[in-house]
């Protein structure tokens, strides 16, 4: 014979008990997933920012080599318009740079770089300008370019700028990752944490009546199986008293009472 009967209270607390706890630990997953997207959100955005940084730096890097063409090209032909380049970029690259400086000033690193950048760039301003008079002046210019004093100018400035994008870089990479990886995560995560609406179940059985069934605790152990009355059940879910088959609440282990 079955175990003793239970009432309908002990029905009740059963079945918040089945109810309660998958609601509590789906909201808890909720707000871990919402807090993840957060995060995602949030790493995107530094993505983004990343992304601006480098297309500007790589903006500012050419406006410096369209000085460095324009003093070249003047300095061969000694014809004016060819120094169209570089006269037009010189105010902007200081414009440029003060507009770097602000959208890493976050990162101390980074502004160090863009102050050895401007300062190497400044030095190679001096020299330019040094070799334009004295090509206008008709001065002996070709003496200091064989030097190599400015291609060792040149080559300070693209370095700087090279230390700067490869750092930016490496930051946009470790963002990106770190994106993809949480999203691999709260794809898994959502995936785990799916409820099957059948997790707790009432249903009719040929030749057995009605069952509720605790899905979720499929893998009973052996333990007892309790039998409430059918007068039980109706009190329990508020249904008027009929007829009814005996029910049984299938349980992993015994049935707390």
């Amino acid at each position: 014979p079955m175990a003793g009967t239970i009432d309908s209270t002990q029905f009740r607390r059963i079945l918040t008990r089945n109810i309660a706890l998958p609601l509590a630990v789906g909201a808890l997953s909720a707000a871990v997933f919402v807090g993840i997207i957060v995060y995602l959100v949030n790493v995107m955005s530094l993505v983004e920012h990343s992304e601006r940084v480098i297309g500007n730096a790589n903006e500012t890097s050419k406006l410096s080599v369209d000085m460095e063409t324009g003093m070249r090209g003047f300095l061969i032909s000694g014809d004016e318009t060819f120094l169209a380049p570089y006269l037009t970029a010189k105010p902007k690259i200081a414009a440029e740079i003060d507009s770097l400086s602000q959208l890493v000033a976050d990162n101390g690193m980074q502004v160090d770089r863009l102050r050895r950048v401007r300062t190497a760039q400044q030095q190679w301003e001096i020299y330019a300008n040094e070799m334009i008079g004295l090509r206008r002046s008709n001065g002996d210019f070709v003496t200091p370019v064989r030097s190599g004093r400015g291609k060792m100018l040149t080559d300070d400035v693209r370095r700087e700028f090279a230390d700067f994008l490869e750092a930016e870089q490496t930051l946009r990479q470790q963002r990106t990752h770190i994106g993809a990886h949480r999203q691999v995560q709260l794809a898994a995560g959502l995936g785990d944490a799916g409820w099957q609406p059948d997790h707790l179940l009432a249903q009719r059985r040929p030749k057995h009546g009605w069952y509720l069934v605790n899905e979720g605790c499929c893998h009973c152990d052996g333990g007892p199986i309790s039998r409430i009355s059918s007068r039980g059940l109706a009190g329990g879910l508020g249904r008027k008293t009929h007829k009814l088959p005996a029910i049984t609440v299938m349980a992993s282990g015994h049935v707390n009472r």
